[in-house]
């Protein structure tokens, strides 16, 4: 009887441990959307972030007024890929997204997209205590789309034509990757755009994020 009461008392600790040790995920997201400083989100304050997700998971309601009385709305909402997308403004969005190693090291990636009218986003990560860190996440620029950069019209270079880059990046919501989409071409004028669409993949670049590294 001694023998059973240790043997269950041992799998009982392994069984907590175990607990402690598991990257935590489902609400994670729910807490540092919530929780993260009125910087990162100023349209909508820690309690209607709070609203808004509680609505959200209660009622189904996916559309809250902001504080300039507009409306946010919630996009996408993954517990389990650690994903939360919402559309903050007619032309704007809002990305988080959880990333953790295999030793349970979180990084905590958003992304700010604006669409005035072309959509261009910036990303950045940060750590648990909303610290930004360093990251190896590729400087992509419009030449990662070319298919000939030599290539030359009318005595210039696609480069040099292309002189303004829009890249637009999106979380997938249940694998650590990220899609980069080049929307450069809308910028130009219609005969440039015809000139150089020949030379220009059009095809989104996938980054994948594993243990704390960016792989294309």
């Amino acid at each position: 009887m001694a023998k059973q009461m240790k043997l269950k008392n041992k799998i009982l600790f392994l069984l907590v441990g175990l607990f402690f040790t598991l990257p935590v995920s489902g609400q994670k997201i729910n807490h540092y959307f919530v929780d993260m400083p009125a910087a990162f989100y100023p349209l909508l304050n820690s309690s209607l972030r709070l609203e808004l997700m509680e609505y959200y998971k209660s009622e189904k309601r996916d559309t809250i007024q902001n504080v300039f009385g507009k409306k946010t709305q919630i996009l996408a909402y993954d517990s389990v890929g650690n994903y939360l997308s919402i559309q903050s403004a007619a032309n704007s969005r809002f990305e988080i997204k959880l990333l953790y190693t295999a030793d349970s090291t979180l990084t905590i990636g958003i992304i700010n997209t604006v669409c005035a009218p072309i959509c261009s986003s910036g990303i950045h990560f940060y750590d648990k205590n909303w610290h930004e860190i360093k990251s190896d996440f590729p400087k992509l620029t419009t030449n990662d789309w070319l298919t000939s950069s030599d290539q030359l019209i009318e005595g210039l270079s696609i480069s040099n034509i292309i002189k303004t880059p829009f890249l637009e990046f999106t979380f997938n919501s249940n694998s650590n990757t990220v899609a980069a989409k080049n929307n450069s071409l809308d910028y130009l004028s219609l005969e440039d755009k015809k000139s150089v669409e020949p030379f220009v993949n059009k095809e989104n670049i996938r980054l994948m994020w594993y243990d704390g590294m960016w792989k294309r």
